[in-house]
């Protein structure tokens, strides 16, 4: 099967169909990983902890000078 083949499209972007928190916790870490593993770390860190800010505020809130 295709994604032709299909009539309809669901897109789920707030993971209430799907829990992707995980996988959303694994894209932060890899995201950040060229940064050194410690901002990686860090970026998990406050987005487990903010789980439900937006992306944005995510990726400020922890990739800065303060945490480098």
């Amino acid at each position: 099967m295709t994604l032709a083949d299909y009539s309809t499209l669901i897109f789920d972007c707030d993971g209430v169909i799907l829990d992707s928190n995980r996988v959303k916790t694994a894209a932060f870490f890899s995201a950040a990983s060229p940064y050194g593993e410690l901002v990686a770390a860090k970026l998990v860190e406050h987005h487990v902890a903010h789980g439900g800010v937006s992306r944005y505020a995510t990726v400020s809130g922890s990739i800065s000078p303060s945490v480098l």
